[in-house]
């Protein structure tokens, strides 16, 4: 990751990241740039803990935008879209990693996924 502060830049590679309930607000495009920016930045043997969508809430109108990807109609999120994950295609998306766990929480509404960057 660079981090540019005026004419001084700051080159790091973390070690570990933690994205809760963040990447799947976008497109399936732009999820896919931010799992390869995640492969990018993190150093060898790096460890990530990332959280998504595992379904949407019942209660929720939904208009769906592309496959697997809906825009709430109302309340505090309406207009976000929502990439809901399933299991096969976490591992189909996050295949560069060793994925060393995955859980659901919250009734199922959330996937978590601990990876690990192995090279």
């Amino acid at each position: 990751m660079n981090l540019n502060f005026g004419t001084v830049g700051l080159d790091i590679s973390p070690t570990g990241l933690s994205l809760t309930q963040e990447i799947h607000h976008s497109l399936l495009t732009e999820i896919r740039s931010t799992i390869s920016e995640i492969w990018r930045v993190m150093t060898d043997g790096g460890i990530a803990f990332v959280t998504v969508a595992g379904k949407k809430h019942e209660d929720t109108p939904y208009d769906e935008i592309e496959p697997g990807t809906f825009v709430p109609l109302e309340g505090s999120e309406k207009g976000l879209p929502h990439h809901i994950f399933t299991e096969e295609e976490l591992f189909r998306e996050f295949k560069l990693f060793q994925i060393q766990e995955i859980s659901l929480r919250d009734k199922g509404r959330v996937r978590a996924i601990w990876l690990k960057k192995s090279v």
